[in-house]
């Protein structure tokens, strides 16, 4: 019986081990430059086929994960571990990298402060853009011909603002309904505009004639609202001073009914009133 038992043990081991040491098969043709896949489910010997083409495939003749792990030393996550530009560790190149022009096209989870896209020419080949396509409608960095790109999401109605300084990204600037910025003058008798005035109550406390001084180069659109807060002005009149500028053809406006109020706007060469 032990005997029996042993040999049954050294033939396990036997045909285990050889299992192990079985040679690869390769299934099919192949061609030069492609990966090479399992093609069996981990039964019987290892067979290995042609992962195919960029073009892609029927189920099972492509691979159907693929997962990249930096390496490095110390506790991840790893920062900038590959041999790619700036330490990307996946690249695409459209020549060999080991010449003098090509072009890289190389990703990174976690380089330069976050994940990474880095597409650049090496040597003498010419700088090319870096190209999105999204369902057919083409979006490329740098812009050569003009082009906006705007925030992922948005919410209707709201206002879109420049996030850049040469016209080619928008942001979502929320709503319109935005608190309007007001100052209150309670003493003095002259008051000079700043580009941030917008608002401005005159509501002193012991009443007396004041005078508003405009802005002396107002930008274009420039819009200011002056109110008669303490509703003296037709005996306190608050006098407008265009700085150089004129109010629709004068050179000041007076107020001179209580609780009178003026808005004025710019238009590149005098001031307007509504």
């Amino acid at each position: 019986m032990k005997k029996i038992l042993t040999l049954a043990l050294f033939s396990f081991l036997f045909s285990n081990s050889t299992f192990a040491q079985s040679p690869v098969l390769q299934n099919g043709p192949w061609v030069f430059g492609h990966l090479a896949q399992y093609s069996n489910r981990g039964f019987g010997p290892p067979t290995i086929s042609d992962a195919g083409a960029a073009r892609g495939g029927n189920v099972g003749t492509t691979p159907n994960e693929l997962s990249l792990t930096a390496i490095g030393t110390g506790t991840p996550p790893f920062i900038a571990t590959g041999t790619g530009p700036l330490g990307t560790n996946f690249c695409d190149y459209d020549g060999p990298a080991t010449g003098t022009n090509y072009h890289f096209l190389c990703f990174s989870a976690n380089s330069q402060g976050g994940g990474l896209i880095d597409y650049g020419a090496a040597g003498t080949a010419t700088p090319l853009p870096l190209q999105f396509i999204v369902n057919g409608v083409k979006i490329q960095f740098p812009f050569v011909i003009g082009g906006i790109v705007g925030p992922s999401t948005s919410v209707v109605g709201d206002l879109a603002c420049w996030a850049n300084t040469v016209g080619t990204l928008l942001s979502d600037c929320g709503t319109a309904n935005t608190i309007i910025p007001v100052s209150v003058t309670t003493t003095g008798t002259s008051i000079t505009l700043t580009p941030s005035s917008y608002f401005v109550v005159i509501n002193k406390a012991v009443g007396s004639p004041t005078t508003v001084l405009l802005l002396a180069t107002p930008a274009t659109g420039q819009t200011v609202i002056i109110k008669d807060g303490k509703g003296d002005a037709g005996i306190n009149n608050i006098t407008i001073n265009g700085n150089g500028k004129l109010i629709d053809g004068f050179t000041t406006f007076v107020l001179n009914q209580g609780h009178q109020s003026i808005n004025l706007t710019f238009n590149g060469t005098q001031w307007n009133t509504w």
